[in-house]
C-alpha cells in the first residue's frame, strides 16, 4: 500500500490518498475526486508526478507555499505539460515505484507526490468555500499592475508629444509578461468534433485561396487574413447563425487604461473570442496585445472569462483568461510544400474553437 500524498494545482493544501501500486491511475482519480469533493467526472482530473531533477517536491518547499498564496510556480508549468500526463490506464507502481532500469525515489514523509489539475472553469468544494469568503478580486490585483505599465507608457508619450491614448499595439511582451506570466497556466482546451464534409468544405476553400493569392508568406501581411477569416467563417456557420464574426473591433478600457482593435471577435451570447493576427510573426507582441485587450474587454462587458487566439496563420495560441487565472495553449497548422495545411492540423484548430464555442465546454476533452 502506497501513501500518495496530493495537492490540486492553485489550491496548495496537499491531502494524502491511499492506493495499492498494483492498481491503475484511473482509481487514483476517482479516490482523489471523492477525496477533494470534485463535483465533475473524475476521468476529468489530470494526474502529473510531482517529480523534479529526480526528487519528490517537499511538502513545505516554496512551490507548495506560493501555491498557496494562489501562485503557480516555473517547475509547477513545466510539470503539467499535456505530454507528461499520468496514462490513466497504466498501473500506479509504473509511475511511483519504477522497475530496477528506472527505480523511482522512495516516497516518505514531506513530499508531494501528485499535481491535481482541476479543469478549467470547475471548482473543488474546498475551493468554492474559498470563493465564499471575502478577498480583493485576483483581477483587480492584475489591473492595477497593468495600469502602472499602461500609465508610465502614457507619461512617456506625453513627453515626446504623442497623443498620450495607450493602444495595445503600443504594448511589447516584455513590458508586460511579469504581469501575465505569474498567472498563466497550460491547459488543454476542449475540443467538439467536425463533420468530414464540412471540414471538405473549409479545406476546398483554402485550397482556392492559396491558388489565388499565392504562397502565404510571400507579398503583404494583410493576406494571411485571407486564410484566418475563413476558418472562423466556417466554424461560426456551424452554429447556424448563433454566431456573430465582428471585424475590426474597437474596445476602449475603463477600468483598464487601455484601448484597441482586434482583427475579429467571434460573440456568441455572452462569450466572446478575440482574435489577433500576430504582425511581422512576432508571437509574443500579438499575444501581449491580445491579452490586455481581452482584459480591457472583461472590463467594459463586465466578462467572468473571456478567450483569445494569436495567430500568423500557421502558429496558434488559445488563450482562456478568467478572474484567477489564464489558461494557454500552443498548437500550429502544418503546410506542405505547396502551401497547403495539412488536413489533421487544420481540423484540430477547427474544432478547438468549435469546441470553444460551443454550450458544451467539456465535449471530446481528449
Amino acid at each position: 500500500m502506497l501513501t500518495l500524498v496530493c495537492v490540486v494545482v492553485g489550491e496548495g493544501r496537499p491531502f494524502p490518498v491511499e492506493i495499492e501500486a498494483e492498481k491503475i491511475v484511473g482509481i487514483l482519480k476517482d479516490k482523489i475526486k471523492e477525496k477533494i469533493e470534485y463535483g465533475g467526472r473524475a476521468d476529468a482530473l489530470e494526474l502529473y508526478m510531482a517529480l523534479k531533477d529526480g526528487a519528490w517536491i517537499g511538502s513545505k518547499s516554496s512551490i507548495v507555499r506560493e501555491m498557496k498564496k494562489g501562485v503557480v510556480h516555473d517547475t509547477v508549468k513545466e510539470l503539467i505539460q499535456e505530454d507528461m500526463e499520468l496514462d490513466p490506464a497504466d498501473t500506479i507502481g509504473t509511475f511511483f515505484v519504477g522497475g530496477q532500469e528506472e527505480k523511482k525515489p522512495e516516497i516518505g514523509a514531506r513530499q508531494i507526490h501528485v499535481l491535481v489539475v482541476v479543469p478549467s472553469g470547475k471548482m473543488t468544494a474546498r475551493e468554492k468555500s474559498k470563493e465564499d469568503v471575502e478577498k480583493p478580486p485576483i483581477t483587480r490585483k492584475r489591473w492595477a499592475e497593468l495600469n502602472k505599465v499602461l500609465d508610465v507608457r502614457k507619461k512617456m508619450k506625453k513627453l515626446d508629444g504623442m497623443p498620450s491614448s495607450i493602444a495595445y499595439s503600443d504594448l511589447s511582451w516584455t513590458m508586460v509578461e511579469p504581469i501575465f506570466e505569474e498567472y498563466t497556466i497550460p491547459y488543454r482546451p476542449p475540443k467538439k468534433d467536425i463533420d468530414l464534409n464540412e471540414m471538405d468544405g473549409l479545406y476546398s476553400c483554402l485550397l482556392r485561396f492559396t491558388k489565388a493569392f499565392g504562397r502565404i508568406f510571400s507579398g503583404k501581411e494583410a493576406k494571411r487574413l485571407f486564410f484566418i477569416a475563413p476558418i472562423l467563417a466556417y466554424v461560426s456557420y456551424l452554429f447556424g447563425g448563433n454566431v456573430q464574426v465582428l471585424v475590426e473591433e474597437n474596445v476602449v478600457g475603463e477600468k483598464v487604461h487601455t484601448n484597441g482593435r482586434f482583427e475579429f471577435v467571434l460573440r456568441r451570447g455572452s462569450k466572446r473570442i478575440c482574435i489577433v493576427e500576430a504582425k511581422k510573426d512576432d508571437m509574443d507582441q500579438g499575444l501581449a496585445q491580445n491579452l490586455v485587450g481581452c482584459e480591457a474587454l472583461a472590463d467594459v462587458e463586465q466578462l467572468d472569462v473571456v478567450y483569445g487566439i494569436v495567430t500568423n496563420y500557421t502558429q496558434w495560441i488559445f488563450f482562456k483568461s478568467e478572474k484567477d487565472w489564464i489558461h494557454q495553449h500552443n498548437t500550429t497548422i502544418q503546410l506542405d510544400q505547396d502551401d497547403l495545411p495539412a488536413q489533421e492540423s487544420l481540423r484540430n484548430i477547427a474544432e478547438i474553437i468549435y469546441g470553444i464555442l460551443s454550450d458544451d465546454n467539456e465535449s471530446n476533452n481528449e
